[in-house]
């Protein structure tokens, strides 16, 4: 069970934190007075540090380990978000997005892996759904958190 925790976990935080800025976009342009472009590179320099990792991430689990590159798309990940956290201008922010891309790339291929390794077809059946539901409320949550901060 807290294997499918942590599953789960990784799941929810992926979809939150893809799903949150298209609703902070506003706050974030006005607050570093940045052009629509700076604003839009947000969303592509996340979608474009996933999309350059994502192939790399499962060859590499699959010759480093699974946890391992699961522990350290999240170490990257979290230190992205911290460098989002004190950007002080958008293309640190912007960087620090695309680090939060890369990060998650390299995670989400070890969720699906981790379930195959870790639960037998049969129980695989009964896990999907939990999937599902911290799925749904990563991305249903992403928007609504920021429209109240």
């Amino acid at each position: 069970m807290a294997a499918l925790l942590v599953i789960m976990q990784a799941i929810f935080m992926e979809l939150l934190n893809a799903s949150l800025i298209n609703v902070a976009i506003p706050s974030i342009k006005a607050g570093f007075n940045a052009s629509p472009q700076a604003a839009q590179w947000l969303i592509s320099g996340y979608a474009l540090g996933f999309a350059v990792v994502l192939p790399a991430a499962g060859m590499l689990a699959d010759r480093l380990g699974h946890k391992r590159v699961f522990l350290a798309g999240l170490a990257l990940f979290t230190l992205a978000s911290a460098g989002c956290g004190v950007a002080s201008n958008m293309g640190v922010l912007i960087a620090a997005r695309a680090g939060q891309g890369m990060g998650n790339a390299m995670v989400a291929p070890q969720i699906m892996g981790f379930l195959q390794i870790l639960f037998s077809p049969t129980e695989r059946v009964s896990k999907l759904p939990w999937l599902g539901l911290a799925s749904g409320t990563g991305a249903t949550l992403g928007p609504l958190l920021a429209a109240l901060a």
